[in-house]
């Protein structure tokens, strides 16, 4: 079996989708694990207690949150920086 190497960025498109918070809405938050050992799922929280750090919406793969959980809608992840 032979495989092709390729960049990432060749294969994939880098799209950061920032976010409005809202005060009266509450949001899935997660943080990312260094050295790719993934995500970390936190509490759910108003917005009122976003703090003031860039925010980027998290897109879910599939609409069954048993699939994939903690990545409903409001899920978000902080922008490094």
């Amino acid at each position: 079996m032979s495989v092709e190497w390729v960049r990432v960025g060749d294969v994939l498109e880098l799209q950061r989708t920032p976010i409005d918070i809202e005060l009266t809405e509450s949001y899935k938050r997660i943080g990312i694990y260094s050295w790719g050992r993934g995500l970390l799922h936190r509490s759910e929280v108003p917005g009122t207690e976003m703090g003031s750090l860039p925010l980027l919406h998290l897109p879910h793969r599939g609409t069954d949150p048993e699939q994939y959980p903690g990545m409903g809608s409001g899920g978000c992840g902080y922008v490094g920086g």
